[in-house]
């Protein structure tokens, strides 16, 4: 009995020392994140929305509502996130919901919006290709697919959809050629996943 009291208590003991803090929930928050306790990260990026709102703590919560597949939720957050502050990250992550949810367009303003501020981030670079190529924007895809930093021969949707946009602008060598490569790196995704 008197050791869970005492559990309980060095449980409840860094509220305590947090008091009204922001800075030192988030803090805790980024710890408990990074060791893949989600819930309870996002209860103290809560804890710290409460006390002040800023751009990161809504973005950070968004990102753990996005582990926990709590995609509405992450939404308004990358929202509320948005409304405060422009920030690149935002941007990307909420275009990937809105492509998941159809909303192709939005995705490609966001995209490009991330592309924007983050010109390093290359994996912006696959999705802008994605969608220019679903707009029928053939050069635009292909600008984009080249600018892409392929990994290790591991990505068979970037060969495939390349393969498909040069294929539109009739470059039917090169088209065939990624295309093929795609239905390689397929066959053997799927055999390592079996």
């Amino acid at each position: 009995m008197m050791r869970k009291l005492v559990l309980m208590i060095v449980g409840w003991l860094p509220l305590f020392c947090i008091g009204q803090n922001a800075e030192a929930f988030y803090d805790v928050g980024n710890g408990l994140f990074q060791n893949q306790k989600y819930h309870k990260a996002g209860n103290y990026y809560t804890q710290a929305l409460a006390i002040k709102e800023k751009p990161r703590y809504y973005y950070a919560r968004a990102m753990v509502l996005l582990k926990m597949n709590r995609e509405e939720e992450a939404l308004a957050d990358l929202n509320s996130c948005l409304l405060l502050k422009e920030v690149g990250e935002a941007y990307y992550h909420r275009a990937g919901i809105l492509l998941n949810r159809g909303m192709n367009s939005a995705a490609l303003a966001d995209y490009s919006k991330a592309k924007e501020m983050l010109p390093h981030f290359v994996e912006t670079n696959y999705f802008l290709g994605y969608l220019y190529y679903l707009e029928q924007e053939y050069e635009l895809a292909l600008k984009y697919f080249n600018e892409y930093d392929v990994k290790k021969d591991k990505d068979h949707k970037y060969y495939y959809y390349k393969g498909l946009a040069e294929s539109k602008l009739h470059m039917k060598d090169t088209a065939m050629k990624n295309i093929k490569k795609a239905a390689k790196m397929k066959v053997k995704y799927m055999e390592n996943i079996q």
